[in-house]
């Protein structure tokens, strides 16, 4: 079974500035559902009581239900769904009609998330009233916030990130001579859920089963650039664990490499890094101990992401490319690139 990623072993937020990582979340989780690129949905019954999620698999996702789509949005009180569910299923647009109620104070934050939801149907819903267990950080107390009001810049920086993902994909197929999305990769169709960790900016995010948390008050959350990376991170994750977990059956022989030769020094894990994150009287992020070889992946997926993106904007890299380091970096960087993004990679090939 799977454990939401937060910032530790299974986690997958990126490590806060500074910030060693913190300990899954923990309570039930509800399974996942799948989503069309569509605001429709169907009108049903209120869903059933909430399961333990199944590992998910990367079928092509469905049509959810009003039900579903409900769920999402006011995972804070499942209490009021058959009335919401009254209230919407003869409307026009059931879905913006359910965000009508999510939005109550702010039409422009609502604007924003009928537009998330029409183009990638992606909902931004809350987070549950909950106390999660932050490992060495101790308890925190997290919030469901609505991004609207002095938070709706987080759910425009959203909305932005997943055009990005979207232009970024398409052109760099198109760079490679491919039509059509990656087939097995996906930036949409994901649940978003708001939150504030009381009198904490930590985690920043966590994701699970096509769904991301997202911190109105994250230490990593502070622009566009910032949000756009994070959430990179933060989506690799979900399609790493719709791929059986490939980074743990795949990368975990050259991760393990890594590290019985350079133990926790920095200065011997320089060249095998693929980010520059640090944590406070740790080493790099990839290979901070406690940390697994699922966040030294998703750190190469940053990588990926910032070289492709260079290559597509006919820009230099910022240093050289990450595969022309050791030979254990060219032999994770082929595989990851085989596995995620069906060989593509522009960058030129190594002296």
């Amino acid at each position: 079974m799977h454990v939401a990623c937060v910032l530790l072993l299974s986690g997958c937020g990126r490590s806060e500035p500074g910030d060693a990582p913190s300990a899954a979340r923990p309570g039930t989780l509800h399974a996942p559902s799948a989503v069309t690129a569509s605001a429709s949905v169907t009108a049903a019954p209120p869903p059933a009581a909430t399961t333990t999620a199944a590992p998910t698999s990367f079928a092509e996702p469905t049509p959810r239900t009003l039900a579903a789509l409900d769920a999402a949005l006011f995972l804070d009180a499942p209490a009021g769904s058959a009335d919401r569910l009254r209230t919407c299923a003869a409307e026009a647009n059931p879905g913006h009609c359910l965000l009508g109620l999510r939005f109550t104070r702010d039409p422009a934050a609502r604007a924003i998330a009928e537009d998330m939801l029409d183009r990638f149907d992606s909902p931004a819903g809350v987070e549950r009233d909950h106390i999660m267990d932050g490992g060495y950080r101790g308890m925190i107390h997290i919030l469901p916030r609505t991004p609207e009001g002095t938070n709706r810049t987080h759910l425009a920086w959203v909305r932005q990130t997943l055009d990005v993902f979207a232009t970024f994909f398409r052109d760099l197929r198109a760079a490679a001579g491919r039509a059509g999305p990656f087939p097995r990769y996906r930036t949409s169709h994901i649940d978003f859920r708001f939150m504030e960790s009381e009198n904490r900016t930590t985690p920043s995010a966590d994701a699970l089963d096509w769904r991301i948390g997202y911190n109105v008050k994250g230490s990593l959350l502070k622009s566009q650039d910032a949000v756009t990376e994070t959430l990179f991170h933060e989506i690799f994750h979900l399609n790493d664990q719709a791929h059986d977990d490939y980074s743990v059956k795949k990368l975990t022989d050259v991760f393990e490499q890594v590290r019985r030769k350079c133990g926790a020094r920095t200065a011997c894990l320089a060249p095998y890094a693929p980010g520059d994150t640090m944590v406070r009287g740790g080493t790099y992020y990839a290979f901070q101990p406690g940390n697994d070889v699922r966040e030294y992946a998703a750190e190469l997926a940053v990588r990926y992401f910032r070289e492709q993106s260079a290559m597509l904007a006919k820009k230099a890299l910022a240093k050289p490319a990450f595969k022309c380091g050791p030979q254990e970096n060219a032999m994770a960087f082929r595989l990851f690139v085989d596995e995620f993004f069906d060989g593509v990679d522009r960058t030129p090939a190594c002296p």
